[in-house]
């Protein structure tokens, strides 16, 4: 029964009973109680705390509508923010791998610090990573804002569906400090038909794809990825909410100059609503 209809049917009940010349009261404490009134009282209270508890109900549904990305192998106080802007780290080295060795224990002292084992953020903020790799940085135009949602955690973690997926291209984006193995899926998200690109996967991840294969929520869809298989970064997700893919296949720009953050920022919806674990 909808709560409208039982506020109509409790409303009923008061009109009755106060337009009654009936009335039958009983002695309690000292006072006259009505026993009309205090039935009807008590319907009442008894409706707006099963409203409540419909809210809370409803409200824990609507979060838990996406199947969490890590499932049940990390507890939420495991899990924290990272920040990677240039007010936190700007890499020094002037290598692929210096990138690589600064990063990598930056996120090893983050780790420790926040007693984590797993970090997350990064979605369009600028960074000073990626000016060592020809792919990001050139004459012509530095990008450098980052358009994905990062989870860092250890390579070989298991990624699940937050919810169904349909597997619309995928490739191995090799070059330096690219996205390494990565999968493309189609999807509705938040009522809208859209496309959720997972990088820097294992090559296990795409091994026996194919475009079509669907995966329901809750099913592993893939893995991190080591340095070697993930384009030479310390492991982690990229993960980025796509609504056009402007016809690439297997690969989106993740990262964007500020020249393109208008179209970008519209075009890739921040996607950190999705649930990382149970909230244990």
């Amino acid at each position: 029964m909808g709560h409208e209809y039982v506020y109509k049917f409790i409303s009923q009940i008061w009109y009755s009973i106060n337009s009654s010349s009936y009335t039958h009261t009983v002695r309690c404490n000292n006072q006259n109680i009505n026993l009309q009134k205090l039935i009807c009282l008590l319907c009442v209270n008894s409706c707006y705390s099963w409203n409540k508890n419909l809210k809370y109900a409803n409200q824990s549904a609507t979060a838990m509508t996406y199947f969490p990305l890590l499932n049940k192998q990390f507890t939420s106080p495991e899990i924290h923010a990272i920040d990677l802007s240039p007010a936190s780290i700007v890499i020094r080295e002037s290598s692929p791998e210096g990138t690589y060795l600064q990063l990598n224990a930056y996120i090893n002292e983050q780790l420790i610090n926040k007693n984590a084992k797993v970090l997350f953020g990064g979605y369009l903020e600028t960074r000073h990573l990626y000016q060592n790799s020809p792919h990001f940085s050139n004459p012509a135009k530095n990008r450098n804002i980052h358009l994905g949602w990062d989870i860092w955690a250890p390579d070989f973690t298991d990624l699940y569906a937050p919810l169904p997926l349909i597997v619309h291209s995928f490739a191995y984006n090799d070059q330096i400090l690219d996205y390494g193995a990565t999968i493309v899926f189609s999807c509705t998200l938040q009522d809208t038909h859209s496309y959720l690109l997972m990088g820097h996967l294992s090559l296990k991840s795409i091994e026996n794809l194919a475009v079509g294969q669907q995966f329901n929520a809750g099913e592993v869809v893939a893995q991190l990825g080591p340095k070697a298989e993930n384009g030479g970064w310390p492991p982690h997700l990229h993960l980025q909410w796509i609504l056009d893919m402007n016809g690439y296949e297997g690969d989106y720009p993740g990262v964007c100059s500020e020249d393109e953050i208008e179209y970008q920022s519209v075009n890739c919806p921040d996607p950190s609503f999705l649930p990382l674990s149970f909230t244990t």
